[in-house]
């Protein structure tokens, strides 16, 4: 939570009645850093990063070093230097992948084999 999301809540409140514990606990969580959520070549890139010791100024200047385009692309294009720059310093979360299931006509659920259809 930032600032003005606080002010914003308290401004919106419709009661005039707060009460303290609940101001404490918002107050507790601004002062957190919040983690920003980065794609897995991007996490991989700032591992990469930490394993070899590099410091912040080595980690944008070696990306332009990198042959990985969509990391290039990420950072520079999409403009996501600030996103960038806030996981290495609060830590990040990577976005989940999108996950398919695909059903195939044909297979045994028993063995886990595909029948023979026909006589082909």
């Amino acid at each position: 939570m930032n600032k003005q999301e606080l002010i914003k809540s308290y401004e919106n409140a419709r009661f005039g009645i707060v009460s303290v514990n609940g101001v404490l606990k918002d107050l507790r969580q601004l002062d957190e850093s919040q983690k920003v959520t980065v794609p897995q070549f991007v996490a991989d890139y700032i591992e990469y990063a930490i394993e070899n010791d590099w410091d912040f100024q080595d980690l944008f200047k070696c990306i332009e070093d990198e042959e990985d385009e969509e990391l290039l692309r990420w950072v520079y294009h999409e403009r996501n230097q600030e996103t960038l720059a806030a996981a290495w310093i609060n830590g990040y979360t990577v976005e989940k992948e999108k996950r398919y299931l695909v059903k195939i006509k044909g297979i045994d659920s028993k063995s886990c084999y595909l029948k023979r259809v026909g006589n082909k």
